[in-house]
């Protein structure tokens, strides 16, 4: 009996000592992972990277079939992985302020611009690989539906550049001792901020629609059932065809025109507000989204109409120096329209925006709390009391002096 309890007592200490020595090898492990925080943007990015690698793969696939690189295909992949690399050391340095910001939107919103590059270009690549390895009438007919689906990026860039210029307004002008006591110009602000919003919303809602009914005419219909069209219409007419011929010229005339009006729509918002965005320097952040949409749209004009290439040849010039632009914007980004750093003016301005409305933004002019415009009040009405007192005394003495002189 007292051997079988050694033996069971013996058994305890070493299930004890096993516990211990499992729990201080995984201790340094379920540190790491109590440190580790999931952010949108590193999911993203990650998610960015195996789209990458798998493109990668699928070059390398078509290489070891015919033993050729492809100049154009080269160039266009190493031009995103760069971009790529860019735009993670931007988010990098981001990570830090956002997560000692008091709201995180702001830096969100800065961070769906610096991410544009990546998600622009990564289309365009696809787009480039497509025209040079599988340039089959199939795939050649998916090139259009995927470059349109990268205009959602820039139009959702184009919609956080003007939300960013109204969080700063709206902050900004609340803390304006000028215009604190004028409704009407409160008013007006809340109205245009409204209308600017809702023409950028409808045109990204629009484009959307458009994109998702192209995707669905040439990327699923036309190749997956072919003659619908015929047994609908009872025209010798495909689906593509039909797209083309009805419904893409003016699709494309509405899209232009509601872009046109987006693009005005901030820009008028930006002029206007001036004043409360000038320390964030909205001009280079505005034609950062503003010159891809403009960019990429009279580039490829000038490759159809100026240089009279064919449809297939200029679009692939055309998804070519995308690509090339994109790791330019990036450095863009980095360098002009938002360089990272605590101490950067316009990091400043906005961490102030994040701030609650009552709290004071130390150091500018015109920008007073409560208390501060309570005393300013006060004063002025002394003032104003010390000048009425000195101005019956005048009147007073001249009148004495006016007897004076009568008597």
């Amino acid at each position: 009996g007292s051997g079988q309890e050694s033996a069971r007592l013996f058994g305890r200490g070493s299930e004890s000592r096993s516990c211990k020595l499992l729990m201080l090898l995984l201790f340094p492990l379920f540190w790491v992972v109590s440190k580790i925080r999931c952010r949108w943007y590193w999911f993203h990015l990650a998610m960015q990277f195996g789209f990458l690698y798998r493109e990668l793969q699928v070059i390398l696939y078509y290489y070891n079939l015919d033993h050729q690189w492809h100049w154009q295909v080269v160039a266009a992949h190493g031009s995103i992985w760069l971009a790529f690399l860019f735009v993670c050391w931007e988010c990098w340095r981001f990570s830090a302020i956002r997560d000692s910001c008091t709201s995180a939107e702001a830096i969100d919103q800065v961070l769906d611009m610096v991410l544009l590059p990546v998600n622009y270009g990564f289309f365009c690549s696809l787009c480039v690989r497509i025209l040079v390895l599988q340039s089959d009438h199939q795939n050649r007919s998916l090139v259009s539906a995927l470059m349109e689906s990268a205009d959602i990026w820039e139009a959702w860039a184009l919609w956080s550049v003007l939300e960013l210029f109204v969080r700063v307004v709206d902050t900004n002008a609340s803390r304006d001792a000028r215009r604190a006591n004028d409704a009407d110009y409160q008013r007006f602000i809340e109205h245009f901020k409204g209308l600017s919003l809702q023409g950028v919303k409808l045109w990204i809602f629009i484009l959307t629609l458009t994109i998702a009914f192209n995707v669905l005419m040439e990327g699923a219909v036309s190749l997956m059932a072919p003659t619908l069209c015929f047994s609908l219409y009872k025209e010798c007419e495909s689906c593509e065809e039909w797209y083309s011929s009805h419904y893409k010229l003016a699709a494309s005339s509405v899209l232009y025109i509601l872009c046109c009006f987006a693009l005005v729509f901030v820009f008028t918002f930006e002029r206007m507000f001036q004043e409360y965005l000038h320390d964030i320097k909205p001009v280079w952040k505005f034609w950062g989204v503003k010159g891809v949409v403009s960019v990429t749209y009279f580039q490829y004009l000038v490759l159809c109409y100026g240089l009279r290439l064919s449809d297939a040849d200029a679009t692939l010039w055309h998804c070519l120096l995308c690509c090339i632009e994109m790791p330019l914007l990036s450095i863009l980004h980095a360098t002009k329209a938002y360089p990272c750093g605590e101490n950067e003016e316009w990091v400043i301005e906005l961490l102030n925006s994040c701030a609650p409305p009552s709290e004071p933004k130390g150091g500018q002019e015109g920008h007073l709390d409560e208390g501060d415009r309570e005393r300013d009040g006060d004063e002025a009405q002394d003032r104003e009391l010390e000048l009425r007192t000195a101005a019956t005394a005048a009147e007073v003495e001249a009148g004495v002096a006016g007897d004076d002189g009568g008597n």
